[in-house]
């Protein structure tokens, strides 16, 4: 369900004209550390609603340049957490670690209740230059 939802969020943020991966897909990179990486890997070629597909990608830092959305986890955020690369130009950066919003990823996902729920950093994002849809920011249980 977490997928679904990165699917969708993903819609709902407005990119840089100079943001990586490219015009005719998104290259969305998941830790190898993350519950999350087989349900986004089924998520691999899908069709978004303005024709760009979904490339699904195990995150390489080597290579976290080319990544439109990064799902991070773990050790990543640890290392990642002492590197620039989360407020990257043009990236959106996600994570269902409950200590990740606190080191500059711009939605953290939860689950509350027996529900999904999530919170965003909208001051990480646009330092990133990224825009979050004012109707995403609605649903969210919290907004920095």
């Amino acid at each position: 369900m977490k997928a679904a939802y990165i699917l969708n969020f993903i819609q709902f943020v407005e990119w840089p004209i100079d943001s990586p991966g490219g015009a005719k897909d998104w290259r969305l990179c998941v830790s190898a550390f993350s519950p999350l990486v087989r349900p986004l890997h089924a998520l691999h070629g899908k069709e978004l609603p303005n024709g760009q597909q979904v490339r699904v990608h195990l995150f390489d830092p080597g290579n976290a340049q080319a990544c439109r959305v990064l799902v991070l986890q773990g050790t990543d955020l640890e290392r990642l957490a002492r590197e620039p690369l989360l407020g990257r130009r043009g990236t959106l950066t996600l994570s269902d670690d409950p200590a990740a919003l606190h080191i500059g990823v711009m939605i953290g996902l939860a689950e509350q209740g027996g529900r999904i729920v999530f919170d965003v950093d909208n001051a990480a994002a646009a330092k990133a230059g990224l825009v979050i849809s004012s109707r995403l920011l609605r649903l969210a249980r919290s907004v920095r």
